[in-house]
């Protein structure tokens, strides 16, 4: 199980919200119930369990 953090507002009647680590790709639900199923269908169409995190380290 993967656990994504998300950011959400509401504008108008919408909650509008995005993956903390994609910005770019909104998705909107009408109750926070629908975003969090919009978000779920946002992360299978852009394959989000391909990404994965790294972290180098740099001599300066």
């Amino acid at each position: 199980m993967m656990k994504l953090t998300y950011t959400y507002f509401q504008n108008g009647d919408w909650l509008v919200g995005y993956f903390d680590s994609f910005p770019e790709h909104l998705t909107q639900g009408k109750n926070l119930e629908e975003l969090e199923y919009m978000l779920k269908a946002l992360y299978k169409d852009l394959e989000l369990d391909k990404y994965k995190k790294g972290e180098l380290v740099l001599a300066t």
